[in-house]
């Protein structure tokens, strides 16, 4: 699998001036994601539940760990001697951890801005109808984890003040967001 690296991940990378490993730190910390940190564990080779590798670029890994602690972006909740870097015995910082979003507050902050009903035929309908998980991963994958996106998607609903021509899985399968940014400017350009 590759990873895509978006724009928005390098302007954050470049705006805290950490390393993509320091990144993927906080993201496990974020997530708190132990069955990854076990099965990076056995198959990369890690010092216990630890987020430090057992290779020659240990000391490298260290000194990150060591940089983020001392920059204040993870807090180190207890200190084991035995292991100093376990996966469990840091948290993020809350400031810093407000700029990491998950797909579920994404997907549940555009839940709740997409209009509750619709009117089809003079009948008014339920427009949020859908399996919740199906339209988090749906909304995700289009938007394909842009935070940008996901704030002007959010900023074009408030906008609408609550009307929607579709439901919310049509919205996200035909990115209507597309055609509604069109109209906002056109109607801004008329006034």
């Amino acid at each position: 699998m590759l990873l895509k690296i978006d724009s928005e991940t390098v302007d954050f990378v470049c705006k805290h001036k950490i390393t993509f490993n320091q990144l993927a730190i906080c993201l496990f910390v974020l997530r708190k994601d132990v069955t990854s940190i076990i099965k990076i564990k056995h198959n990369v080779g890690y010092i216990g539940d630890c987020l430090i590798p057992l290779t020659g670029e240990t000391a490298t890994h260290i000194q990150e760990m060591d940089d983020l602690v001392n920059r204040k972006f993870l807090i180190r909740k207890l200190y084991d001697k035995n292991e100093p870097y376990a996966f469990d015995t840091f948290d993020l910082n809350p400031g810093f951890k407000k700029e990491f979003r998950t797909p579920e507050e994404i997907g549940e902050e555009f839940f709740n801005s997409y209009p509750k009903t619709i009117i089809v035929n003079g009948v008014e309908l339920s427009a949020r109808t859908c399996d919740f998980q199906e339209m988090i991963a749906a909304y995700f994958h289009a938007i394909k984890g842009g935070i940008r996106l996901h704030e002007n998607i959010v900023n074009l609903l408030k906008e609408k003040g609550g009307y929607a021509t579709v439901g919310i899985m049509k919205y996200i399968g035909g990115r209507v967001w597309e055609t509604d940014e069109v109209n906002t400017k056109v109607k801004s350009r008329a006034i």
